[in-house]
C-alpha cells in the first residue's frame, strides 16, 4: 500500500477550536501530502449492540469505514469534553471497532488535542493514546495544544509560539517514518 495520511477531526462543532487548529496545521508544507475528511457530516445513531444486531451496519459507518481503510497514517486532532473524547468522536471509534477491529492496526497515528485551558486537552490525548495501543496501532505519537485563546491567533489561523509549531511540524515528520 501506497503511504497516505488522513487528518480526521474529532469534533462535530462547526466552531471548534481543534478545526480552526487542523486547518492551520494542514496549511504547513510538511502537511502537504495529508488529505482531510470531513468527519463532521459523518452521522451515526450513538453505537448500540441492538441496532447492530437488527439493522447491521449504517451505511454511514459503512463508507466512513471504507474511506479511512485506504489509509496508512492518521492525525487525529481531536477535543476534550470532561477530561476525555467528545461523545461524537468516541461514537464514531466505537462503530468502527465493531466493522472492524483491526482497522488501525498497524498505522501510524499523530495524536494533537487544543483546549483553552493549560492542559491542552491531555485527558482526551490520553484516552487516545491508549485506544489506539489497544488497537494496535504500529507508532503513537502525540502533541497538546495547550490555552488556544493565548496561543492561536484565530483571525489568521496561525499558530503564535513558535515552539509549539516547530513540535507539530517536527511530529508531523517524524510519525509516518518507518525509522
Amino acid at each position: 500500500m501506497t503511504t497516505k495520511t488522513l487528518a480526521i477531526l474529532g469534533s462535530n462543532s462547526t466552531h471548534s477550536i481543534n478545526k480552526q487548529l487542523m486547518n492551520s496545521i494542514l496549511q504547513f508544507s510538511e502537511a502537504n501530502d495529508i488529505d482531510k475528511m470531513d468527519s463532521q457530516n459523518i452521522d451515526l445513531p450513538i453505537f448500540s449492540i441492538d441496532i447492530e444486531k437488527n439493522e447491521g451496519f449504517p451505511e454511514t459507518l459503512r463508507n466512513f469505514h471504507r474511506e479511512i481503510n485506504a489509509y496508512n497514517n492518521y492525525l487525529i486532532v481531536a477535543n476534550e469534553h470532561n477530561r476525555t473524547v467528545s461523545a461524537f468522536f468516541k461514537n464514531m471509534l466505537d462503530w468502527i471497532s465493531r466493522i472492524d477491529f483491526d482497522t488501525f492496526k498497524d498505522k501510524n497515528i499523530l495524536i494533537i488535542t487544543a483546549s483553552p485551558g493549560r492542559m491542552g486537552g491531555k485527558g482526551a490525548n490520553d484516552y487516545l493514546q491508549t485506544y489506539f495501543k489497544m488497537m494496535r496501532a504500529k507508532r503513537i505519537t502525540s502533541v497538546t495544544f495547550p490555552s488556544f485563546n493565548d496561543n492561536f491567533d484565530m483571525e489568521n489561523g496561525q499558530i503564535l509560539l513558535p515552539d509549539l509549531e516547530k513540535q507539530i511540524k517536527e511530529a508531523l515528520l517524524t510519525f509516518r517514518s518507518d525509522a
